[in-house]
């Protein structure tokens, strides 16, 4: 009713295109690796939210409260935490602002994000006119795609395919090359 985006992704991992099944190719850490490309820095070679000391899933939270706001967090919205606390029933977390300093330790350059008018709007808006591109030359190709956000969804037979026109759709757009799983 609602429509495949909103479909959970073990429920989308269950369709078929034309009879076939199908793979959701998604881009690892999307927003941050347009901020890596927009202040052209070099992507890092491991998981982009991990950060010494702070557990993956917190980073991510901070992560992804910062880059919608375009301001590093001093403390934590009510609900973000509430989520962690489900998240991580057995572990403390810790304020916002000292997230803030461990991931700086790791991304120095985030200092400069809040003056660099970089925020949600902006990476939203790249985010879509990638998976646009990418999306228009799988359907010029033959290949059926359904994007889901910064993931796209395509025939298992599409996949290494896909792979490589949305990795270079995305590094056209953005100047690195994304990591997608």
């Amino acid at each position: 009713q609602d429509g495949y985006q909103k479909l959970a992704s073990s429920k989308r991992a269950k369709m078929t295109i034309n009879g076939e099944p199908v793979v959701e190719i998604d881009i690892e850490a999307c927003f941050l690796t347009i901020l890596f490309g927009l202040m052209n820095k070099p992507m890092p070679n491991q998981d982009m939210y991990e950060v010494k000391g702070i557990p993956r899933p917190i980073v991510k939270s901070w992560m992804t409260i910062a880059l919608t706001n375009g301001k590093l967090p001093t403390k934590w919205p009510s609900k973000a935490k509430r989520e962690l606390e489900k998240k991580l029933p057995t572990k403390n977390i810790p304020t916002a602002a000292k997230v803030t300093e461990a991931v700086l330790k790791r991304y120095k350059w985030l200092e400069r994000m809040p003056d660099s008018d970089i925020g949600w709007p902006k990476l939203q808006y790249i985010e879509s006119t990638v998976m646009k591109s990418t999306v228009m030359e799988l359907l010029g190709g033959g290949i059926p795609a359904y994007p889901v956000h910064d993931s796209v969804i395509v025939p298992a037979s599409a996949r290494v395919q896909a792979i490589e026109i949305l990795q270079r759709q995305f590094e056209a757009d953005v100047g690195v090359r994304p990591r997608v799983d």
